[in-house]
């Protein structure tokens, strides 16, 4: 019960490595918060964890002052803040359009930013808190096809440093670190060749790292519940990776 008396807000929490993360943290005694654009995922969720579910759409700040104003009322205030909410964005550079550059950064790097700016009136009433902000080692790993995503989580790396020293010189005891997970088993996976078999689709990305597959989403939770709970009481401002060995190479 490594989140026990704990409440948690994880954003694109209905799928993936967000639901995952809800789930775990649920299993280890904190009460969770589960928001997604899709409520009603997030609602189907929510019952079968035993938590709370709230829609949110990261990218607009009332829709966060809302969710936020849930949390203090059905939780009684918030002490751990998970940033997940992510899309894939990819193709050429030269196809990649404006709109496309744009909603990234608005989903990954704006979604972080109001999340943290605004919950930490709710994170200072419940130190210690942590923020994990979800990154991606593509933040520190270009690839041709992948400009808008890896920037945008790029940004997140460089505002968890900054969110992190800001809580520290004000002498806050919230964390805030950073998650650079590389490809996991997950369906946003199935979006990067959706024409090819899943089975296919993953050793080939399996393939591409030192360890030879690719991580399981429970894997990459296992990271989260780390740097949510007391065991990285001493880490803020950090990335940690979590990439089958990409960064060794």
């Amino acid at each position: 019960m490594r989140l026990e008396n704990r409440t948690a807000l994880i954003t694109g929490a209905a799928r993936g490595l967000g639901a995952d993360i809800a789930r775990l943290f649920a299993a280890e005694g904190a009460r969770v918060l589960i928001t997604d654009v899709d409520a009603a995922a997030a609602a189907a969720l929510a019952d079968d964890i035993g938590g709370l579910s709230h829609p949110l759409d990261v990218t607009r700040e009332d829709s966060w002052r809302t969710a936020l104003a849930f949390a203090q009322e059905k939780l009684g205030g918030l002490s751990i803040l998970v940033n997940n909410a992510g899309i894939p964005v990819g193709g050429p550079f030269e196809d990649t359009t404006l709109a496309d550059w744009r909603r990234a950064f608005a989903v990954h790097a704006d979604g972080a930013y109001l999340g943290c700016r605004l919950a930490l009136p709710l994170l200072r009433e419940s130190q210690p808190a942590a923020i994990v902000n979800m990154a991606s080692i593509a933040a520190h790993h270009a690839r041709p096809e992948m400009a808008a995503y890896g920037a945008s989580k790029a940004a997140v790396c460089a505002l968890t440093r900054s969110v992190a020293l800001h809580c520290t010189q004000n002498g806050w005891d919230i964390r805030c670190n950073a998650l650079l997970p590389a490809y996991a088993d997950t369906a946003m996976v199935d979006s990067f060749a959706p024409t090819m078999p899943g089975d296919i689709l993953r050793q080939k990305l399996g393939a591409q790292l030192p360890m030879g597959r690719i991580a399981t989403a429970r894997e990459i939770a296992e990271g989260a519940l780390y740097l949510a709970s007391p065991a990285s009481s001493f880490m803020t401002g950090a990335e940690l990776r979590l990439d089958g060995g990409l960064s060794a190479r």
